[in-house]
C-alpha cells in the first residue's frame, strides 16, 4: 500500500511539472505535424472493413488474459515432517552420593536421567572431600583434584537431565551437584556453603562450577566468608529450584521423571 500511495504522489507530482507553460509548449513542439493524406487512407480504410463486414467492424480476436497465473503444483517443494519415534528408550537412573566424594563411581549411563540423591540413612547429602588440617599441611588434599575435574566434566557434560536432591549439609566439593544441576531440590533442612576458607584454603574446582548458577556477587560472600546459607536463602540465590518435605520432594522427582 505505500508503494502504490507512493507512485501516486510522484505521479501527481510530475504531472503538475508538466502543466507548466514551459513544459507544455515543449511537448507541443515535439510532436510530429499530423498527415491529412495518411488520416484520409486511414478513413477509407475503416470504411471498407465495414462494408465487407455487413456495416459491422470485425470482432476483434481473442487474446488471452496475459495476467493468468496457471495452477503451480508445488508438491515437489514441500519439507516432508521429520519421523519421530513413539517410544524413546530412556531410563532414571538414581546415584547415591555419598557423604564423603572419594568412593564415588562415574559409570552412569548416558541415555538415563540422573537423579543424584544421599546415601539412604545418611545425615548429610555430600561434604565433599577431606580438607583436615593434616591433609593440609602435607598437601595430600591436592592428590585428589584429578579425579574431582574428571567430576566436573562428567556432570557438565552428561547428555541427559540432572535432578539433585540435596538434605543436610552439603559442602565444598559436594556443590558440584547443585551448581552443575538441570533441577535441584532441598529439604527444608538443607544448608549449603563452602568452608575451605575457614580450613585455610580456597574452593578450588567447584568455584568454576557455582558460577554455573550464583552471581559474582554471591559467589564472592560465600567463597570468602565461608557462611553457610539455608535452603531459603539458596533458592533466592538460585542454587535450588524447589524447597519442601519428603513427600513434597518425592512428589516433585516424580513429576520431572515424567516431564523429562
Amino acid at each position: 500500500t505505500e508503494g502504490f500511495e507512493a507512485t501516486q504522489r510522484r505521479a501527481f507530482d510530475v504531472a503538475c511539472e508538466i502543466v507548466r507553460a514551459d513544459a507544455a509548449q515543449a511537448l507541443l513542439q515535439s510532436r510530429v505535424a499530423a498527415d491529412v493524406a495518411h488520416r484520409a487512407a486511414e478513413a477509407v480504410g475503416h470504411a471498407e472493413c465495414r462494408l465487407a463486414n455487413g456495416g459491422a467492424f470485425a470482432k476483434a480476436p481473442v487474446v488471452a488474459d496475459s495476467y493468468a497465473v496457471l495452477p503451480l503444483d508445488l508438491t515437489p517443494f514441500l519439507l516432508q515432517p521429520p519421523t519421530i519415534a513413539t517410544s524413546l528408550e530412556y531410563t532414571v537412573h538414581t546415584v547415591f552420593v555419598p557423604a564423603s566424594l572419594g568412593g564415588l563411581e562415574l559409570d552412569w549411563p548416558d541415555n538415563a536421567l540422573l537423579v543424584f540423591r544421599g546415601v539412604e540413612g545418611a545425615e548429610h547429602f555430600c561434604l565433599g572431600a577431606d580438607p583436615s588440617p593434616a591433609n593440609l599441611k602435607s598437601g595430600s588434599f591436592l592428590d585428589g583434584l584429578p579425579a574431582f575435574g574428571q567430576l566436573l566434566e562428567r556432570l557438565r557434560d552428561a547428555p541427559m537431565p540432572k535432578v539433585v536432591v540435596c538434605h543436610g549439609a552439603t559442602r565444598g566439593g559436594g556443590m558440584l551437584f547443585p551448581c552443575l544441576g538441570t533441577a535441584v531440590l532441598a529439604h527444608s533442612d538443607a544448608t549449603f556453603g563452602f568452608p575451605e576458607i575457614r580450613r585455610g584454603a580456597l574452593p578450588g574446582v567447584v568455584s568454576v562450577a557455582a558460577r554455573r548458577r550464583l552471581s559474582p556477587a554471591a559467589c564472592e560472600w560465600l567463597f570468602c566468608t565461608g557462611d553457610a546459607i539455608d535452603a531459603a536463602t539458596a533458592q533466592r540465590l538460585g542454587l535450588v529450584d524447589f524447597v519442601g518435605s519428603w513427600e513434597e520432594l518425592d512428589a516433585e522427582v516424580a513429576r520431572l521423571e515424567r516431564h523429562f
